[in-house]
C-alpha cells in the first residue's frame, strides 16, 4: 500500500467501526458514469465534455478525503450527520422539527396524509455533485426503512420496512396509502395498517410527474418521442394495483411536458422539438385537455421556458416562474372557463444569482400557496411571489410537504454535498398580499 492510500484510510478510518474504510481505487470508481437514475431529457440532449465532470468530481471527492469530512455511505449502520441544522435555530423563519429516528440519507421519498409526513428509503451513499458524473449507490447503501412525523405533536415513529429499497422515484397519496413508483417497482404503504403491497411493476420507466385523479393515479413523461406507438402516460388504478394507458396524446415528439387535473378533466402542457430547442429563453407550448377518453387541442401559450410544469391552483391552471429564469421570469397562468392567458410576475431570480433561499423539490398546491420548484412561492389571488428564506444546513432537500398553509422539509444533501443529512424543517409563509 502506498502513503497516498494510506493517508486516505486514515482519513476515512472511524474507530468505533470493525469495517475498513474504502481505498481510493474503490472511492474513485463512484466517478465514471453518470447516476444509476435516468437523467432530465433536456440534460441528455445536452453535449459536453465529459473530461471536466470527470476531473471535477474527482477533484470534490478528494477534497472531502483529504478535508477528513465524514461522508455517509461507508457504513450504513454507523454513519454520522454532516452539517446539521438540529441544535442551531436555522435563519430567517425556518423552525427545526423534532429528531428523526432515521440516518442521515438523500433519494428518499415523501407525502403528506393530511395528518403526518411520510418518509422512506433513500441512500446513504455520499451525493454526487451536480456537475459530476458518478455511478449509482451500492446496493447495500440503499434504504427500505421509513418513518412518520406528526407536527402536531413534534414527534416522529417508525413505520414498517418495504419489502425492497426504496432509492428515488415518485410518491403519491392516494387518500388511504403512499404509493411509490420507481423504475423497476410499485408499492403501495398503508399507515393505518402499517402493512406494504407490491403492486404491478410500471410500464415505463421514464416517470417524472403523478397526477391524482378521480379514477386513479396518472403518471406522465416529460418526454414523448417520435418513435412511440404508445402514449408514455399511464393511469393506475392503486386498488387494483393495474395499470392502463392513457390515449395517446395529440402531439408528435415533444418535451417539457407536465400534466394537471381540474377535478373533471386532465390538462397537458407539450412543447414541441423544435421549440424545446430554443426555450432557454423562451418559446411556446401547446395544450390538449383530456374529454371523454380523447384528447382535444386547445391551442398554443405565451412563451414559457425548459422544464416549466404546471398545476391546478386557485381554479387555474398555473404553469410558474421558472426559478432560475434567463428569461427574466416567464410564468403565465390560464383560466379554462375563457381560455385566457395572463402573465405571472418575474421573481427577479435568475440562474445567474447565487442562490437565494431554499432549493424546495416541486411541491405543488398548497392552502395560499404553489410551490412549483426552487426557491419561490407563487399566489394567483392575489397575484404575487414571494422567496423562500435559506434553510441553513440543508443544500437539496429530500422531501417537502404541505401542512395547510405551513412547509415542512426533511433529509437530503448537506451544504457543499459533503454528505447527507436527517434533519427536518418548518416554515410558515407569510399570507399573500
Amino acid at each position: 500500500m502506498n502513503d497516498l492510500e494510506t493517508r486516505v484510510r486514515d482519513a476515512l478510518r472511524d474507530p468505533s467501526r470493525d469495517r475498513e474504510a474504502p481505498t481510493i481505487d474503490e472511492v474513485m470508481r463512484g466517478v465514471r458514469t453518470r447516476m444509476d437514475t435516468p437523467a432530465p431529457a433536456e440534460k441528455r440532449r445536452r453535449s459536453r465534455s465529459q473530461l471536466v465532470p470527470m476531473l471535477t468530481a474527482a477533484a470534490a471527492v478528494l477534497a472531502v478525503i483529504f478535508g477528513a469530512v465524514a461522508v455517509s455511505g461507508w457504513d450504513d449502520n454507523e454513519q454520522q450527520p454532516v452539517d446539521q441544522p438540529t441544535g442551531a435555530a436555522p435563519s430567517n423563519d425556518w423552525q427545526p422539527i423534532a429528531s428523526s429516528p432515521l440516518k442521515p440519507r438523500h433519494g428518499a421519498v415523501g407525502v403528506w396524509t393530511g395528518a403526518e409526513m411520510l418518509v422512506i428509503g433513500g441512500t446513504t451513499w455520499f451525493p454526487c455533485p451536480p456537475s459530476a458524473d458518478c455511478s449509482g449507490p451500492p446496493a447495500d447503501t440503499l434504504r427500505s426503512d421509513g418513518a412518520a412525523y406528526d407536527p402536531r405533536t413534534d414527534t416522529w415513529r417508525p413505520l414498517a420496512r418495504a419489502p425492497r429499497p426504496v432509492y428515488g422515484g415518485i410518491a403519491a397519496w392516494s387518500s388511504t396509502e403512499m404509493v411509490i413508483v420507481t423504475n423497476r417497482t410499485t408499492l403501495a404503504y398503508d399507515p393505518q395498517g402499517d402493512s406494504w403491497r407490491a403492486l404491478e411493476p410500471p410500464p415505463a420507466d421514464a416517470f417524472n410527474q403523478s397526477v391524482v385523479t378521480d379514477t386513479g393515479i396518472v403518471f406522465g413523461s416529460y418526454e414523448k418521442f417520435a418513435q412511440q406507438t404508445q402514449g408514455p402516460d399511464w393511469l393506475l388504478d392503486p386498488v387494483t394495483g393495474k395499470w392502463s394507458p392513457l390515449p395517446t396524446d395529440p402531439f408528435r415528439e415533444s418535451y417539457d411536458r407536465s400534466l394537471a387535473w381540474d377535478g373533471e378533466r386532465l390538462w397537458l402542457l407539450s412543447m414541441s422539438v423544435d421549440n424545446h430547442s430554443q426555450a432557454y429563453r423562451g418559446a411556446t407550448s401547446r395544450v390538449a385537455v383530456l374529454e371523454d377518453d380523447a384528447w382535444r387541442v386547445v391551442g398554443e401559450t405565451p412563451r414559457l421556458e425548459q422544464g416549466q410544469r404546471w398545476w391546478w391552483f386557485q381554479d387555474r391552471l398555473a404553469a410558474p416562474v421558472s426559478p432560475y429564469s434567463p428569461a427574466g421570469g416567464l410564468g403565465a397562468y390560464l383560466t379554462p372557463s375563457s381560455l385566457e392567458w395572463s402573465s405571472i410576475p418575474s421573481t427577479g431570480v435568475h440562474r445567474s444569482s447565487q442562490e437565494p433561499g431554499c432549493p424546495l423539490p416541486a411541491v405543488g398546491p398548497g392552502a395560499t400557496w404553489l410551490a412549483g420548484g426552487g426557491p419561490v412561492l407563487t399566489s394567483l389571488d392575489p397575484l404575487t411571489t414571494v422567496v423562500v428564506p435559506p434553510c441553513q444546513g440543508i443544500a437539496v432537500p429530500d422531501v417537502a410537504v404541505w401542512s395547510g398553509d405551513e412547509l415542512i422539509i426533511w433529509g437530503g444533501i448537506g451544504p457543499g454535498y459533503r454528505g447527507n443529512v436527517n434533519a427536518g424543517m418548518t416554515w410558515t409563509p407569510p399570507q399573500p398580499h
